[in-house]
């Protein structure tokens, strides 16, 4: 899955410095009309219509099964709510990647075994109702390693900062959501993606 998240933030540095430049030509136009009423030029109108229109495209790409926002809506939309939406962006697509890893598990010596199908199932579950909007709470423990899906993808492939209280906690989680057969397959290495060089956990 190819991230989105850093051409979203580039457009969104873009969009800030051209703001930055706008607010500059703004004031000096505003004086401009106060002190002898000379009226905006039709480049600073055009800057302006520009920023708006890229303002609601980086929305509508934030947001692709949202409707591209009102007039109204681009009213109240500030620059950093839109930075707020990037990063909730990112969130979910992290927690959409551990949902995709887990469903890719395997257990290396058995074909068939019950307690991976078991968490395979709630992975998949949470998968389809992604269009329908998975709830921030689940999202954000899915980032932070908390829900027990997660638990279960950080100890197949632990990062290298986690430390033993992490690991044991990671362990705990696992055993108590899905069982102590799975904490331990999974604790033994021996669940591992359908493609064994594949990375489960970045």
């Amino acid at each position: 899955m190819v991230s989105s998240i850093p051409q979203l933030e580039d457009e969104l540095r873009q969009i800030q410095a051209l703001a930055a430049r706008v607010s500059l030509e703004l004031r000096q136009a505003a004086e401009d009309l106060a002190i002898d009423e000379s009226l905006p030029s039709l480049q600073l109108i055009d800057e302006l219509r520009q920023l708006r229109s890229r303002v609601a495209t980086l929305r509508k790409r934030i947001s692709p099964t949202e409707s591209t926002p009102t007039e109204d809506e681009l009213d109240a939309t500030t620059l950093a709510q839109v930075s707020e939406d990037i990063a909730a962006c990112a969130i979910r697509e992290t927690a959409h990647e551990i949902l995709e890893s887990v469903l890719a598990l395997e257990h290396q010596e058995r074909e068939s075994f019950a307690p991976l199908e078991t968490v395979r199932a709630d992975a998949d579950r949470l998968l389809s109702q992604w269009g329908e909007g998975v709830s921030n709470e689940s999202t954000q423990q899915l980032v932070d390693g908390s829900h027990p899906i997660a638990a279960l993808a950080g100890l197949v492939s632990p990062s290298d900062e986690l430390s033993d209280s992490e690991w044991l906690d990671r362990l705990n989680k696992v055993s108590s959501a899905y069982g102590e057969e799975l904490a331990a397959a999974a604790a033994r290495g021996r669940l591992v993606g359908r493609d064994k060089s594949y990375a489960i956990w970045n």
